[in-house]
């Protein structure tokens, strides 16, 4: 239930839970759980419909249906799958995505200093380090020494390796 018959409310008495609360012939219940108690209303007037991006995204990925706008761009689903921004003024296509592609964070290099000095786990990657994974530092010295990597070869992999968080 949404529009003007329906308020945001910070908490309800009966369940103590907070929810959406809704005038039903002039009563305000809680949509939660339906009560007819007390209520307190978080400035219903001042609140919208208004989300985030990637709230609207999750809302198209239980919904494919639906169209989000802001200001002058459409967010929409076609084909069941493709996520479409489309410029509403001119109605040009700004781009579509596949909401079924699987993504990943993209790891940003750090370098051996910020490593020595976060004391977080990080990732290496060097042709001569054959385990994947993240690592503490103290692991990860005593895995170069464990591996009998000379002086020359820790050197190279602290110069050359890249360290990512």
């Amino acid at each position: 239930m949404s529009g003007e018959n329906t308020l945001y409310a910070t908490i309800c008495v009966p369940c103590k839970g907070s929810g959406r609360v809704t005038f039903i012939d002039g009563e305000r219940k809680c949509f939660n759980c339906g009560g007819k108690g007390w209520v307190y209303v978080d400035n219903p007037e001042k609140r919208s419909d208004k989300m985030k991006l990637s709230e609207a995204i999750k809302e198209l990925e239980k919904d494919r249906n639906k169209i989000y706008e802001s200001k002058d761009v459409k967010l929409y689903t076609s084909k069941g799958k493709y996520l479409h921004f489309s410029n509403t003024i001119i109605e040009t296509q700004i781009g579509c995505i596949n909401l079924d592609r699987e993504w990943e964070k993209v790891l940003q290099p750090i370098t051996f200093d910020e490593v020595l000095n976060n004391g977080k786990v990080f990732k290496c990657k060097h042709p001569k380090i054959k385990e994947e994974g993240y690592w503490v530092l103290s692991r990860f010295i005593s895995m170069l020494y464990i591996e009998e990597f000379d002086s020359a070869e820790i050197i190279d992999i602290i110069q050359k390796g890249k360290f990512y968080n």
